[in-house]
């Protein structure tokens, strides 16, 4: 009898650490969003700012879906390469004295 109880015991411990377990990895990719959202719309905004075009939501290679519905955020490829864009577009400037 007592061996039952340990066993259901473990059992039930087993199933609470499993969904400790889902529930801090559904924290960490909320969280991640969250984090790819914020640098998402920063890159956007100084991309804008410059005029620098931006990739169109309907292109699929540069825009990812997130863990949370309807959150959307630029791929790592497409946000280096909007990066980069700004970074060129700003050493023009500079170049041309047209920024400090």
């Amino acid at each position: 009898m007592n061996s039952q109880k340990e066993t259901e015991k473990k059992k039930e411990s087993q199933e609470e650490i499993e969904w400790l377990y889902s529930e801090a990895m559904s924290e960490e990719r909320m969280a991640r969003d969250e984090v790819y959202v914020l640098m998402t719309e920063r890159t956007l905004r100084k991309a804008r700012a410059l005029r620098i075009p931006t990739p169109p939501y309907s292109n699929n290679d540069a825009w990812e879906s997130g863990y949370i519905p309807n959150v959307t955020y630029l791929s790592p490829k497409a946000q280096l390469e909007l990066e980069s864009s700004i970074r060129k577009e700003l050493q023009e400037r500079r170049g041309a004295g047209l920024f400090g």
